[in-house]
């Protein structure tokens, strides 16, 4: 082999190990992240269906939508993070960058019913997702956060991001954050037809049953059936100072807050508990619609969700909750 061979083939070898190099220092980072991240099944890459990529375990929900921000998605079955072996109950949203540079979820996730139960922040960001930009229905999640701003679906919602027919539930607390049951801030997202059951706690920050903190937002048919504890919604006595929208969204600014209802204070609403157990009380008023019965239910037994609206698509959750 002449010298001249011999530093093309040296050249060439150089070449790709430093491919290989900048691969695996984009690659790595992404897939890494969370320390629990395994490969995919059997190490094939998933493929879609007619109606997206199935998700059936954590870490399919984790890498698949990693893998694919802009795609869709739907569950077959519950998620429990904390049985999910090695993940150990924690949770970054999805999105999340360790750089700062998060990266929004586009596509459109379904839930088909299903539950996503187990959460627990890894860091000051409480969420399903990061940020949100796409569409999230059909899902309940279910968590347990502390410390940070957030909420049990996105820290953020932004872009005409959507979440419809899903129920949040579980306790977000924090000390100076910005929380919500569903996602901590939006500016120009979108809520319809949601129930929250979440315990919020903020001593210090700001807190709604719904959102946060929101801008140019929109909040229709949702009902909040949770706890706000230590508000700063106001300055005075926040048991006797709630207004619908500022229980709905802490500090909304040019929001759209249309058809919503909550029940979070025993001593404080317990007079208007009857009638929020009855259809009439949803009917639009004003330029309100009336609420659709072919997506909520109320059992008239008053057994189910305590006679409070739920949601059909969850209805088999009710059927078999414990008494």
């Amino acid at each position: 082999m002449t010298d001249a061979n011999a530093k093309i083939i040296s050249a060439i070898i150089g070449a790709v190990a430093s491919l290989l190099v900048a691969f695996i220092t984009v690659y790595q980072p992404l897939k890494t992240q969370f320390t629990t991240l395994r490969d995919t099944v059997d190490g094939k890459v998933p493929e879609p269906d007619a109606k997206g990529y199935a998700i059936s375990s954590a870490d399919e929900l984790y890498n698949n939508i990693m893998m694919n921000m802009a795609g869709s998605f739907y569950l077959c079955n519950d998620i429990d993070i904390a049985a999910d072996e090695g993940w150990n109950d924690t949770w970054t949203p999805l999105g999340w960058q360790n750089n700062g540079s998060h990266i929004a979820f586009t596509g459109t996730l379904d839930g088909q019913g299903h539950t996503i139960r187990g959460l627990k922040n890894t860091n000051n960001s409480m969420g399903l997702f990061e940020t949100l930009s796409g569409t999230i229905k059909n899902l309940h999640v279910d968590v347990n956060f502390s410390a940070g701003s957030g909420g049990a679906f996105a820290v953020s919602m932004t872009n005409g991001g959507r979440i419809e027919s899903c129920e949040a539930s579980g306790i977000i607390q924090t000390n100076n954050g910005i929380i919500g049951g569903f996602v901590g801030t939006a500016d120009k997202g979108i809520i319809k037809d949601c129930l929250s059951t979440v315990s919020l706690n903020a001593p210090l920050g700001f807190k709604g049953g719904i959102i946060g903190t929101a801008t140019g937002s929109s909040v229709t048919h949702c009902f909040f059936k949770g706890q706000l504890s230590s508000p700063k919604t106001s300055q005075s006595n926040p048991t006797f100072s709630y207004t619908t929208d500022t229980v709905m969204i802490s500090r909304p600014s040019n929001c759209a807050i249309e058809g919503c209802h909550y029940y979070c204070n025993e001593n404080f609403n317990s007079e208007i508990k009857p009638q929020l157990r009855l259809k009439g009380t949803y009917k639009g008023r004003g330029n309100d619609t009336d609420w659709n019965w072919e997506i909520w239910k109320i059992d008239e037994n008053k057994e189910l969700n305590d006679g409070f609206p739920y949601l059909r698509i969850f209805e088999p959750e009710y059927l078999t909750a414990p008494e």
